[in-house]
């Protein structure tokens, strides 16, 4: 630094200092809070409230039988809320969610942390379309291609990884196609 002026461009230290060590205690502070539910295991609010028992799902393509461990959501709130909240989904996990009746539906990814892929099932167990790598937290509408009994979500490149595709078949008993 130039100080060809006589000019002084001392800063008092312990001035610094003192502000310095505020603004860290203030930042660990806030870091504390941060963290205070995840070291008390605070339950994931979907997670804590869930009544969904586990069923298997199977997908019928290439000549191959690949087997799902689903979630299945028939009433309207738990159809409204799927996978929402959720930070992690086990593989070959999903949530099948059950219309009642063959309905043109589209779904969103408001509060939904993990990326899917959304397969839309005619009530024959028939694969209409399929959204893929769905972008997370968004609210843009992702449509059925016609009516459908079922949506499938899964963890986004499953059907890429199983080359899943539509007019490929799902079984399960919401299509009354489910075989022993």
């Amino acid at each position: 630094m130039d100080n060809s002026e006589g000019t002084s461009d001392h800063i008092h230290t312990s001035t610094l200092n003192t502000a310095g060590r505020r603004s860290s205690i203030w930042g660990m502070f806030c870091v504390w809070l941060l963290l205070i539910p995840l070291l008390v295991g605070a339950p994931d609010p979907v997670l804590a409230n869930e009544n969904h028992a586990a069923e298997k799902l199977v997908i019928l393509s290439q000549n191959l039988r690949l087997k799902f461990s689903v979630e299945v959501v028939s009433d309207y709130q738990d159809r409204k809320t799927g996978l929402m909240f959720r930070r992690s989904l086990a593989p070959r996990a999903g949530m099948l969610f059950d219309y009642g009746v063959a309905r043109q539906v589209a779904m969103w990814m408001r509060n939904t942390y993990l990326p899917l892929d959304i397969l839309f099932i005619d009530s024959s167990g028939v694969i209409r379309n399929i959204a893929t790598d769905t972008v997370p937290l968004s609210l843009t509408p992702i449509p059925s291609d016609g009516p459908v009994l079922g949506v499938l979500e899964l963890n986004a490149g499953t059907t890429r990884a199983l080359q899943i595709k539509p007019g490929d078949i799902v079984l399960n008993r919401i299509f009354g196609n489910m075989t022993p």
